[in-house]
């Protein structure tokens, strides 16, 4: 999958793992979480999209990487920020520092301080645009502040006017890119935090924008699948039967997706169609991909598809329109999703290490797989390409034990 290489930081904050948080940009500067003197971690609570981390005032978040953000260049900061109610009092304004180094010739401080206020208890969302000398800054999609400033930029902090030494607040979706928003970037970003767009892909294809072909719904992508038969026995002179629950076991998973196509004429619609029916031709399976239930964590499905495509239409020569069930068939139900990022030589190889006393097969995502990988596996994989791969491990992924890697664990059982 094509990497966005505008973002160079993306913390999501749905999920804390040994107290920190994974960063899904192609950076990998992942956050670690700081107790407090107590002993207190930062904790999930609900967020604005899911969930979020939420701080008491006293722990906090840290990054320890250099060369994260240029400050010399441009860049836009985005995150979602929720004011908590105090019994001693509320924050009531986000202050936003500037810090420069050196004082004025009066002993005052280079820093430029601006204020906007917010209100608590409420989720909002802030964005901030450095673009060259000029400083923008955003709440909820309005233009607030804009800041001009020709002295070389150190720092920049967000703060409350709250008696705390960090954070008395929740905060989600922290993303940085190194570029400079434009208007239309800004609109686009906005909506996309609105959408609840759901997009299907099939081998990295989005098959709305390339096919026409729309979901309407779907069925099985995450029911539980049928067990198999159980083992039992019966007994002439006893009630009822006895029956083996110790070893429960799946059948392959049936996803069902209801679709639909508009097409502009008879033409369109088998140009549409057609090229559509051939990606089930393929050998193998095809990769289901469903993005945007969960931002940063996709579904995944590795499926074949059995029975026919039916597709109902009627034929005409202007706007037309078909509709038909893809019945798929994933034969491996249960599995763990690993997320590699490649941008260069220096992270393109992926380790992985587990123990299983049962086969599993790990499908790295770029075309290669590993088969029928037995007790104590060490696995490196080098990809040739830059991109995001997606890794899947399948088999008895619940009796797999010593599990190590440094990519992110997207889904830990599927």
């Amino acid at each position: 999958m094509a990497l966005n290489t505008s973002k160079i930081l993306d913390l999501t904050c749905d999920e804390i793992t040994s107290n920190k948080l994974y960063d899904y940009s192609q950076s990998r500067k992942d956050a670690e979480l700081v107790a407090d003197n107590n002993g207190d971690f930062p904790l999930l609570a609900k967020g604005n999209r899911g969930n979020a981390i939420e701080f008491n005032g006293n722990n906090y978040a840290k990054i320890d990487s250099l060369n994260l953000l240029n400050l010399s260049g441009n860049f836009t900061l985005f995150f979602d920020y929720y004011c908590k109610k105090a019994v001693v009092g509320t924050a009531t304004e986000m202050i936003v520092i500037l810090n420069h180094s050196g004082i004025s010739e009066t002993g005052e401080s280079l820093s430029v301080q601006e204020n906007i206020d917010v209100l608590p208890e409420t989720w909002q969302s802030i964005m901030f645009i450095k673009n060259g000398t000029e400083y923008k800054l955003y709440l909820n999609g309005n233009l607030q502040k804009t800041i001009t400033d020709t002295k070389a930029l150190l720092g920049i902090s967000f703060n409350q006017n709250f008696l705390s030494e960090y954070a008395f607040a929740k905060i989600d979706n922290v993303e940085i890119f190194n570029t400079a928003f434009t208007d239309e970037e800004i609109e686009n970003h906005n909506a996309s935090n609105i959408s609840n767009k759901i997009d299907y892909f099939i081998d990295d294809i989005d098959i709305r924008s390339v096919y026409g072909v729309h979901i309407e719904r779907s069925r099985g992508v995450v029911n539980k699948p049928k067990f198999k038969e159980f083992a039992s026995i019966e007994w002439g002179n006893y009630h009822g039967e006895d029956v083996d629950l110790n070893n429960k076991y799946y059948e392959a998973r049936n996803i069902e997706l209801d679709c639909w196509l508009r097409a502009e004429n008879q033409k369109d619609f088998l140009d549409k169609i057609l090229p559509f029916i051939r990606l089930f031709e393929k050998n193998g399976t095809q990769t289901l991909r469903i993005n945007n239930i969960m931002q940063n964590k996709p579904l995944l499905y590795k499926v074949y598809c059995k029975d026919e495509i039916d597709v109902e239409k009627a034929w005409r020569p202007g706007l037309m329109y078909g509709t038909f069930t893809l019945k798929l068939v994933e034969p491996q139900p249960v599995k763990r999703i690993l997320s590699h990022i490649m941008t260069n030589s220096s992270n393109a190889t992926s380790q992985i290490s587990f123990y299983t006393e049962k086969y599993v097969d790990v499908d790295w995502g770029d075309g290669n797989i590993d088969y029928d990988c037995w007790g104590q596996v060490n696995l490196t994989h080098k990809y040739e390409k830059q991109g995001q791969y997606y890794i899947i491990i399948t088999g008895c992924i619940e009796e797999i034990t010593n599990f190590s890697s440094d990519d992110i664990v997207i889904w830990n059982r599927l």
